[in-house]
């Protein structure tokens, strides 16, 4: 705080030993501090959500290509930009002339950024986040090594919270289309447990139906069909609540899946990263 004050001054020890704990070089630390670096990330993070608004067009085509190549050329300049990249993955990926999709490649690049990294912020469980939908659980495993459990959770403002919490449902919903549901469970015990704050109402409802179709589907596996109905009727409360506050995209996501459920159905991971309450433009 002595320091966004302006009170103190870091020393070059100091920046050495934050640039060290964050696995970058100096010189990548005070570039990404740098004004004209922050103008330009968030200049191109603007643009990608103004693009996303826009009709499909010979405009709107150009403007993705220029976008697309622009993030190629600075994604490994620094995390903010590879986070920009991936979530332009994720914003584009229905568009009529979608470009590429993250590869091996990137995830190799990011295992080798992440092997001696020990200080994590905001857009480090942002990189996770985007990588859970791009790639899945399995893949995504050395992040949540690193990330998780979550330290210093006193330090973390509002935004890192929300951030964390969506990391944390969509890997309890990766878990129950995985099938592992005792994993499911781990994760939901964790994010409870992480926030001692109270959680915001959405978030708890969030928790709560998803909790409901882990018993659910965990009550089918053990043919217990009166507590897997009971399970399915909470948790269809809850799709109801949502579409009552004026969510309809979640509640339909919501219903679907019930429906399955209900249908006997496999419930199958969509394609891409429609989970239950992915919201990609706060991932961005």
């Amino acid at each position: 705080q002595k320091i966004e004050s302006g009170e103190k001054k870091l020393t070059m020890k100091e920046l050495i030993i934050i640039a060290d704990r964050l696995g970058i070089d100096l010189f990548e630390l005070i570039t990404l501090c740098h004004d004209e670096t922050k103008t330009t990330i968030k200049e191109t993070r603007k643009d990608i959500q103004n693009t996303l608004l826009m009709p499909e067009s010979q405009t709107k085509r150009e403007k993705i290509f220029i976008i697309h190549r622009l993030l190629l050329d600075n994604k490994k300049t620094n995390l903010e930009w590879f986070n920009l990249y991936l979530f332009f993955a994720i914003a584009f990926k229905d568009s009529v002339d979608f470009i590429f999709t993250p590869n091996e490649d990137d995830l190799l690049y990011l295992n080798k950024i992440y092997e001696d990294k020990t200080l994590f912020t905001l857009v480090d469980y942002r990189i996770y986040l985007n990588c859970l939908n791009l790639f899945g659980l399995n893949r995504s495993k050395f992040l949540e090594n690193k990330l998780f459990p979550i330290q210093q959770k006193e330090l973390r403002n509002n935004e890192f919270i929300t951030t964390a919490f969506g990391a944390f449902i969509n890997m309890i919903t990766l878990s129950i289309y995985s099938k592992n549901y005792n994993k499911g469970f781990i994760y939901l015990k964790q994010a409870l447990k992480f926030e001692n704050r109270e959680i915001d109402y959405f978030s708890k409802i969030q928790f709560m139906f998803l909790e409901q179709l882990l018993y659910c589907q965990k009550y089918k596996q053990q043919n217990n069909h009166k507590k897997e109905i009971e399970a399915y009727f909470k948790a269809y409360n809850y799709a109801e609540l949502v579409e009552s506050l004026g969510d309809t995209r979640q509640s339909t996501i919501m219903y679907s899946d019930l429906e399955k459920i209900k249908e006997d159905k496999e419930l199958d991971s969509p394609e891409g990263c429609n989970f239950i309450f992915d919201k990609p433009l706060q991932q961005v």
